[in-house]
């Protein structure tokens, strides 16, 4: 697992077996160790849970998720089954997730640092708000640490001020490169997609010189024509649709804003769907990392990654060639993972149904599929 180097002290912190919970602020975050894929041995899962508040109003708390989910950056909210003081009950969280193995450790360990500051900084925000009255709930607050029964605002962490310190500050700082890092993996994955010979994404302006693009990756386990992954050219097996695009977020100020559409509709419920969305990675340990997340655009999925444009910084230590080589290929399998949600059971493969995950020979599919060799 990535060392991430958060600083967490030992009076705020209890260890157990595959599980590390710290009190940073007024919310404990929980990391938790589990294994990957049986046919996998070498990849395990990071996953990093932080409990806000106790949901009654599971209506509303589900449409206050979606309205987060819309604006999150590199994590996602939802209404999950849980425990809170010694009673089963829903709960609403900010979590997010890594696959990781020995050839990725190094690489994800900047990324997933700034993911867990950010959650840790997003779940005190929304602690200290009224969020726990307006889900009928109560705040998640854990007590008799040995650092006390509880943190005080005058002990709380740095990582809680993660906005306030690093991001806020740097709002006006241009998006760009982050585009183009983006767009020279993309360029790399897509030739070693044609090399692969098992199909490749289509971008119409790869090569243009612009830092934003628009691509499309597969949406079905069938074969594309011309071993190119595109309906633009009059394909009839379906794709999802990737843009990157400057994104001026409300709260943080310039960035990437990276969103994927798949060709479904949601049906009445959209609220409980993405939620399931967002829950379906639990159910199915090692298919792909968790970062960004479902929510509802009207009836239309949507997934959703925000990278403030702080995030370039030297300062950082995040390896981009690699990172947004990852991200890539979570979209695509976060898109062929949202099939077992979104179609009906008689649209299913075989290989969604009965697959351990998403583990597609290599030889059958590749990368174009998210099919990292690697992994």
């Amino acid at each position: 697992m990535p060392s991430l180097n958060l600083g967490a002290e030992p009076q705020w912190t209890e260890t157990g077996e595959a599980v590390t919970c710290w009190t940073s602020g007024p919310a404990t975050t929980f990391f938790l160790i589990e294994d990957g894929p049986e046919s996998a041995p070498d990849l395990g899962v990071l996953r990093v849970l932080t409990p806000v508040a106790t949901v009654a109003d599971r209506p509303t708390a589900l449409g206050y998720c979606n309205e987060l989910n819309l604006y999150a950056t590199t994590n996602r909210w939802s209404v999950s089954p849980g425990e809170y003081d010694g009673s089963e009950t829903d709960l609403l969280r900010v979590s997010c997730s890594f696959v990781v193995g020995q050839h990725s450790t190094d690489a994800l360990a900047g990324i997933a640092q700034w993911c867990v500051r950010e959650q840790i900084a997003v779940a005190t925000a929304k602690m200290t708000s009224d969020i726990a009255e307006l889900v009928g709930g109560k705040p998640c607050l854990f007590f008799g640490h040995g650092g006390g029964p509880y943190r005080k605002s005058e002990d709380w962490h740095e990582v809680v001020y993660h906005y306030d310190r690093v991001v806020t500050p740097n709002r006006e700082l241009p998006g760009e490169p982050l585009g183009a890092e983006f767009n020279q993996a993309l360029r790399i994955l897509v030739r070693e997609m044609l090399d692969e010979g098992t199909g490749a994404w289509f971008s119409a302006g790869l090569d243009d010189p612009s830092p934003y693009t628009t691509y499309e990756t597969p949406f079905a386990w069938d074969r594309y024509p011309d071993g190119l992954t595109t309906t633009s050219t009059g394909g009839d097996v379906p794709t999802a649709l990737v843009e990157t695009m400057f994104g001026a977020h409300p709260h943080m100020g310039n960035g990437l804003l990276i969103t994927m559409r798949v060709p479904v509709a949601l049906a009445a419920d959209a609220l409980e769907t993405v939620n399931a969305l967002n829950l379906l990675d639990t159910e199915i340990p090692g298919a792909t990392h968790s970062i960004g997340g479902w929510f509802a655009k009207g009836l239309e999925p949507t997934y959703v990654i925000y990278l403030p444009a702080v995030l370039a910084s030297e300062a950082n230590g995040i390896g981009f060639p690699a990172v947004m080589r990852e991200l890539q290929l979570t979209l695509v399998r976060q898109a062929l993972l949202a099939r077992r949600i979104l179609l009906r059971q008689e649209q299913l493969e075989d290989t969604d149904q009965n697959g351990p995950g998403l583990r597609v020979p290599t030889a059958d599919h590749g990368l174009a599929w998210g099919g990292d060799r690697r992994g």
